[in-house]
């Protein structure tokens, strides 16, 4: 991580919420990494406004777009060549629809969580 990745990280209060930060620059990292013949150590990131990141360097070709997302217990990242508005959003299973509910009923959080996805 690069040393503001690493102030960010130190000044998260709870652990939880340190190995969120860590887990989603680690997806990040190795999910572009797939996509162009980078290290992963070697992306360095910045924030556009209103706050959006994006890849600062290296510059590769073609160009890189991606969001992160995440809700407790899962990490999202979405990666686009062709779109810079690249969009995604992490939620956790509802409990209001029938399926979910009674997912959660007879089958607990693995369950639910897959019979939400679809």
């Amino acid at each position: 991580m690069s040393i503001d990745e690493r102030s960010r990280h130190d000044r998260f209060l709870f652990e939880p919420d340190r190995r969120t930060f860590l887990a989603k620059r680690a997806l990040l990292r190795i999910v572009l990494s797939r996509y162009a013949s980078v290290s992963p150590d070697a992306w360095r990131f910045a924030a556009a406004a209103p706050g959006k990141p994006y890849v600062a360097a290296p510059v590769v070709r073609p160009a890189l777009y991606f969001n992160l997302s995440n809700t407790p217990g899962l990490v999202v990242c979405a990666v686009s060549v062709a779109h810079s508005q690249v969009s995604v959003d992490a939620e956790g299973p509802c409990r209001r629809c029938p399926a979910c509910r009674a997912a959660f009923r007879f089958g607990g959080n693995e369950r639910a969580a897959r019979s939400a996805d679809g």
